[in-house]
């Protein structure tokens, strides 16, 4: 049995592992429900695209086999097939030729980007169409949820507020819910596959060569649909859910291009240290800052603002 079908399979039941425990009540394993995807994309990074998909087959089986069809359905959409299909985007290339000098053309990592955000737009509607979540039911959750949470602080002496103060905030949730789902899993796609490429990155067996982060950019047109789904997202019922499932994805895509953006125009600036914490900070503690570097990133987009403003970042940008 080759090595690649070893690596596979040993992915595929650490990510099935990972995922799966918490349902038997291994509740020291819920911290590491973040790294799920890592195995798999290590597997494929390293030892190619064919044993990242023996991962997915795995760990699918296996959590198929301990949840069931609904938990290994969840673990294909959200974490197996994405952490696959990207990890072999990112090992994509198109061979040089050596007779005419010209160099090996790899995948886009904007491309791969944008990739994620289509996966995590088509699992999160067909998951919503499959269970039937649409506006009222998300409305009848979040408020039973904070009825819960009030009348459990009313038990120990607060204060419950009056429903009007319940429904304002359920508005308000429902209106989230939708943006910061998508966003969630993006960043935790994104962060596993960066990570994943720095383990095989370090073991010697990345392909790929290490790439300038502040360099990456969108297609054209991922920014007129992040736009129309800004619009989309102020109709009504299924439309505006599903709008607003588009416009988190793709605005948390734009968010990264706005941080490269930062990166880039801030070389040989003596400040530049400190601008880039006071702006990871700002991200941390106000959602505001986060549709800034957003806007920043779209703005990328229209007027290529590195080229005008920005220096060559270093290799370790």
């Amino acid at each position: 049995m080759g090595m690649h079908i070893l690596v596979g399979i040993g992915g595929g039941l650490a990510s099935g592992l990972l995922f799966a425990a918490p349902g038997f009540g291994v509740a020291i394993i819920i911290p590491f429900l973040f790294l799920t995807q890592l195995p798999i994309a290590i597997a494929s990074l390293g030892w190619g695209s064919i044993s990242g998909l023996i991962a997915a087959t795995a760990g699918t089986l296996l959590v198929g086999l301990t949840l069931g069809l609904p938990g290994a359905a969840s673990f294909i959409m959200f974490i197996a097939a994405p952490a696959a299909w990207l990890s072999h985007l990112v090992g994509l290339a198109r061979p040089g030729d050596p007779i005419a000098n010209t160099p090996t053309q790899w995948f886009p990592l904007g491309r791969v980007l944008m990739h994620a955000g289509i996966l995590v737009i088509i699992a999160t509607i067909a998951l919503s169409v499959v269970f039937g979540i649409n506006e009222e039911i998300l409305a009848k959750r979040v408020t039973e949820a904070f009825g819960e949470i009030f009348n459990t602080g009313t038990q120990s002496g607060a204060i419950q507020p009056d429903p009007q103060a319940i429904a304002t905030y359920t508005k308000t949730f429902v209106w989230l819910i939708p943006i910061v789902f998508p966003v969630t899993w993006l960043l935790i796609a994104v962060g596993n596959l960066y990570l994943a490429a720095r383990i095989v990155r370090m073991s010697g067996r990345l392909t790929r060569p290490w790439e300038k982060l502040a360099n990456i950019s969108l297609p054209e047109p991922v920014a007129i649909v992040f736009c129309i789904s800004l619009a989309a997202m102020f109709l009504n019922g299924a439309t505006a859910l599903a709008a607003a499932v588009v416009a988190g994805a793709l605005g948390f895509l734009f968010l990264l291009v706005g941080l490269a953006v930062m990166h880039t125009v801030t070389v040989g600036s003596q400040m530049r240290l400190f601008i880039l914490w006071v702006v990871y900070i700002l991200l941390v503690m106000t959602p505001f800052s986060a549709a800034l570097i957003a806007a920043l990133g779209l703005a990328e987009g229209f007027f290529n603002l590195r080229a005008r403003i920005g220096k060559t970042p270093g290799a370790s940008t």
